[in-house]
């Protein structure tokens, strides 16, 4: 009888693993079927949903008068120091409502130099520091602080992250 069990068993066995190999079988070539390939996107996104403006909005937006509080910068990232000399780009675009002065910091928030008042339309290339970097390149800021320049009292202020260069003289 113990035989008996043993073939008995046996048989089971082989069978609960055909069983398991038939469903591992089924179950992958499942999941290659449903499998999806990836998409590789590539250019622009779709312009669904937008619309051309007409040539009459476009002179309505173009002639619509600027908001004090709409301010474009035009702040160039990267610093040159050459002794007490820094050479950088700030413009304040002539759209500007606004009076801009420009404020250099160190990467220790140390106040290096900084500009006059730029009114919208002008610009300034350089500024006179006060503070002797070592040579090499060092991170920065530059801090721009707003003037409403009817009633000459700050309205806002920014910062832009600059690459500031110390070269020698």
């Amino acid at each position: 009888m113990n035989q008996e069990e043993n073939t008995f068993f046996s048989k089971n066995k082989k069978i609960i693993l055909l069983l398991i190999l038939l469903l591992i079988f089924l179950s992958a070539g499942f999941m290659f079927v449903n499998l999806k390939t990836a998409q590789v996107m590539s250019g622009l996104p779709s312009s669904e949903g937008t619309k051309k403006m007409s040539d009459e909005d476009i002179k309505a937006y173009a002639n619509k008068k600027v908001s004090a509080s709409q301010v474009s910068l035009e702040v160039y990232p990267w610093v040159t120091l050459k002794g007490s000399k820094a050479s950088l780009y700030i413009h304040n675009v002539p759209s500007n409502k606004v009076g801009q002065q420009a404020i250099l910091y160190d990467e220790k928030d140390q106040k290096i130099g900084q500009t006059g008042l730029i009114k919208p339309g002008y610009e300034v290339d350089t500024i006179t520091t006060s503070s002797q970097l070592a040579e090499g390149k060092h991170k920065g800021r530059i801090q721009i602080v707003f003037y409403d320049l009817s009633t000459e009292k700050q309205v806002g202020k920014t910062s832009v992250a600059v690459s500031i260069e110390v070269k020698r003289e």
